[in-house]
C-alpha cells in the first residue's frame, strides 16, 4: 500500500507540473503561437490527469470489501450498447470495430466490475492499434459463465513483457503512447473480484495482442 501511495503521487505528479509549467506560459508569453502550443499541452495535461484520477478511484473500488449487488442482464446486449459508445472515436481513426456475439446472454453479476473489464481493455486497444487498424470483441457462452475477448492487430506484447502488463503502473518499452500504467491492473482486480481468470493470446492477422477473460 505504501508503495502504491508512492508510485500514485509520483504519477499524478507530472501532469500536474505541466499544467502549471503551460499556465505560466500561456499568462506571460506575447506570441499567439506560442500560447495556442501551451493551450494543446495544457488540455493534454488536464486529460491525463483526469484519466489518471478516474482509474485510481475505480481500482479503490475494486479493492474495497463492500459490494454492490449483482444484477441480472442481458450481456449481449449490454455489450453492443458499450461498443456502440466507442464507435464514434474509433471511427476517427478509421479503426474496424466489430463484435462477435450472441444476440442474448443474460447472467447474474457485479456489472460495475464487468464494466471496468471491458472499457480498460477496449480503452487500451483504441489507444495502441494503428490507424485504420482492427478491434475484434468476441463474447461465447461457457458453462455457467461467458468467455470475453479483444483481440487488435496492432504493435502487440513483447514475449518477455507479458508477464508483468498487469503491474500497477507498469508500461512496456518503445510506446509513443502516454498511459497510466493501470489499465491491465484495473483488469486483473476486477476478474478476480468476479472470480474468474485473464490471460495473454494472439492478436490479428499474426499482429498485436488478445486477451481472453473467463468468468464462472
Amino acid at each position: 500500500e505504501h508503495a502504491f501511495v508512492q508510485d500514485a503521487a509520483h504519477e499524478i505528479r507530472t501532469p500536474m507540473a505541466v499544467i502549471t509549467a503551460q499556465a505560466h506560459v500561456m499568462v506571460h508569453t506575447q506570441s499567439a503561437q506560442e500560447r495556442l502550443v501551451a493551450q494543446q499541452h495544457l488540455d493534454q495535461a488536464i486529460a491525463r490527469a483526469s484519466h489518471l484520477a478516474q482509474q485510481l478511484l475505480d481500482l479503490a473500488a475494486l479493492d474495497e470489501a463492500n459490494r454492490p449487488q449483482p444484477r441480472t442482464i442481458d450481456v449481449a446486449q449490454w455489450l453492443r450498447q458499450l461498443l456502440a459508445q466507442a464507435a464514434p472515436g474509433a471511427m476517427v481513426r478509421h479503426i474496424e470495430l466489430s463484435l462477435e456475439a450472441p444476440d442474448s446472454m443474460v447472467l447474474t453479476l457485479e456489472v460495475s466490475a464487468l464494466e471496468s473489464i471491458v472499457q480498460n481493455l477496449l480503452d487500451n486497444a483504441l489507444r495502441y492499434v494503428q490507424e485504420g487498424g482492427m478491434v475484434t470483441v468476441t463474447l461465447r457462452s461457457e458453462r455457467e459463465g461467458l468467455s470475453l475477448s479483444l483481440q487488435d492487430d496492432g504493435p502487440g506484447i513483447a514475449p518477455e513483457e507479458q508477464a508483468r502488463v498487469f503491474e500497477r503502473f507498469y508500461r512496456g518499452a518503445g510506446h509513443e503512447v502516454t498511459g497510466s500504467g493501470l489499465g491491465l491492473a484495473i483488469v486483473q482486480q476486477a476478474v478476480l473480484r468476479l472470480g474468474g481468470r485473464v490471460h495473454i493470446g494472439p492478436g490479428l492477422a499474426g499482429r498485436g495482442v488478445g486477451f481472453t477473460v473467463q468468468l464462472f
